[in-house]
């Protein structure tokens, strides 16, 4: 089962300022499953070994296409154009992004102010 060895970690970035005076938790509850959908959402995935050194990174970015108790399915953009990742339906691990541009280590892409980031870590077995 792999939700066992994957842990969300919150994205440590500044919310957008009309938001900046709300605190963590009422974020968390601002953002409901269904207010995903269509939001620009850029994801980074660290992968560690049992030993917590990172092995490997990843970042995805794409449209929510689909969001329910089950998971959350993004279409792809970029250099995974026509491809769809799916994450468990977890929004505490997901933040309002502060507008810019993230450049894309892992793709060399860079993705200018997507609505939304996520960030997980995936522990080896």
């Amino acid at each position: 089962m792999l939700s066992r060895f994957v842990r969300c970690t919150k994205s440590a970035t500044k919310l957008r300022p009309q938001l900046q005076a709300l605190s963590d938790t009422m974020v968390k509850n601002i953002i409901q499953l269904t207010e995903l959908i269509d939001k620009y959402i850029l994801i980074g995935i660290t992968y560690k070994d049992n030993e917590e050194n990172i092995t490997s990174y990843e970042q995805l970015h794409g449209v929510v296409d689909t969001a329910d108790e089950t998971d959350i399915i993004i279409k792809l953009k970029g250099s995974n154009e026509g491809k769809t990742w799916s994450m468990p339906p977890d929004t505490s691990c997901i933040s309002i992004a502060e507008p810019g541009i993230y450049n894309l280590k892992s793709t060399g892409e860079s993705v200018e102010n997507p609505d939304l980031l996520c960030t997980w870590t995936i522990h080896a077995p």
